[in-house]
C-alpha cells in the first residue's frame, strides 16, 4: 500500500482546478445578486496565496475574454483582523480593469456596492517593465508619471472578516477607481507627498505617502516581486495604485469626494442614490465581475 501524501505536498492540479472553479462561481454569484458570499477560506484554507491568485487570475481572465481591458494593478492591506499578519503577509494585490474606471469628477451609484469604503492614493504610471526584486533606483526610473487617485474597495465576502487569501481571490476587493491629474516624476520626493481627502469640501482624511506600505517605492518593489512570482510581471504602460495614504471612509449618496496632493493634482467623484435619476455618461458603480 502506498504511503499517504505528506501534508506539505501541494494539492493535485485536479483538486486545485475544482477549488478555483467553485470559488469563482461563488464570487460571480455574489456580484450578480449583490449579496455577500461566504468566505473562501473554507474552500482554499488560510495560507494558500498561490491558489488565491489563481482564482483572481481566472476572474480577471473571464472579464478580459468578455471584452474588458487590463489597465494596471493595485496594492492593498487586509483590514481588521488581517493586520495581525505582520509585514508583507498583510499585503495583497488586485487588477484594475477598464470597466472599473470612473472619469475624473464623474458619477458613481451607491446601490451597486455592498460595503463600500473610499481611499485617497498615489497613482504611478510605469514607463518601464519591472521584474522581481528591483532596486530603489530601478523602481524610481520606471516611474514615468505620478498622479492622484481615488479607490472604492467593496468586500463581497460575508461578515467582513476576510483573510488575506479571501481578499486576494476577491481581486483585492477592488470595485471602482478614479484617476486624476498626473505630472512627470522628475524630482518629486514621493515619500514626502501628503494626500488629502475631502467630502463636500470638508476634510475627512489625510496621510503621508510614506505611511502607505512604506511608501510608493517600497510598495512597487513588493508588488513587482509578488506578481512576477505568480507569472504576471509588471509591464510598461500599467497604472499602479500604491495603497491608501490615510484612513478609508464610508461613502454617502449625494456627496462629492476629492483627493488632492500639492504640486500633483486632484481626483474627484460624486456618489448618487439609485433613484436620483437616470445614469449619465461617466457613471459607474458595478463590480468588476
Amino acid at each position: 500500500m502506498s504511503a499517504a501524501p505528506s501534508p506539505a505536498e501541494p494539492p493535485s492540479p485536479f483538486l486545485s482546478e475544482e477549488l478555483v472553479v467553485r470559488a469563482v462561481e461563488r464570487l460571480e454569484a455574489a456580484a450578480t445578486r449583490l449579496s455577500p458570499s461566504t468566505l473562501l477560506r473554507d474552500l482554499i484554507g488560510q495560507d494558500d496565496l498561490a491558489l488565491a491568485y489563481a482564482i483572481q487570475q481566472r476572474v480577471v481572465g473571464k472579464r478580459i475574454e468578455s471584452g474588458d481591458r487590463w489597465v494596471g494593478r493595485k496594492v492593498g492591506a487586509v483590514p481588521g483582523a488581517g493586520r495581525a499578519r505582520r509585514g508583507a503577509r498583510c499585503l495583497g494585490s488586485g487588477v484594475l480593469l477598464g470597466s472599473m474606471q470612473v472619469p475624473n469628477d464623474g458619477l458613481a451609484y451607491t446601490h451597486t456596492f455592498l460595503r463600500p469604503r473610499l481611499s485617497a492614493e498615489l497613482m504611478v504610471h510605469l514607463a518601464a517593465d519591472l521584474g522581481p526584486d528591483p532596486g530603489d533606483a530601478e523602481v524610481r526610473d520606471a516611474i514615468g508619471h505620478v498622479g492622484v487617485a481615488l479607490e472604492v474597495v467593496d468586500n463581497r465576502l460575508r461578515d467582513g472578516q476576510a483573510t488575506l487569501v479571501d481578499a486576494i481571490a476577491d481581486n483585492g476587493s477592488a470595485a471602482i477607481y478614479v484617476l486624476g491629474a498626473s505630472v512627470p516624476r522628475t524630482d518629486l520626493d514621493l515619500d514626502r507627498l501628503v494626500v488629502h481627502l475631502r467630502e463636500d469640501g470638508r476634510p475627512v482624511a489625510v496621510g503621508h505617502a510614506a505611511a502607505s506600505h512604506g511608501g510608493p517605492v517600497r510598495a512597487l518593489q513588493w508588488l513587482a516581486s509578488t506578481v512576477a512570482g505568480y507569472g504576471s510581471p509588471l509591464r510598461r504602460g500599467e497604472i499602479v495604485l500604491t495603497g491608501a495614504a490615510g484612513p478609508t471612509v464610508p461613502v454617502h449618496a449625494g456627496a462629492r469626494y476629492e483627493a488632492s496632493v500639492r504640486h500633483v493634482g486632484t481626483a474627484a467623484v460624486t456618489f448618487s442614490d439609485p433613484y436620483d435619476g437616470p445614469a449619465t455618461q461617466g457613471s459607474a458603480g458595478n463590480h468588476p465581475l
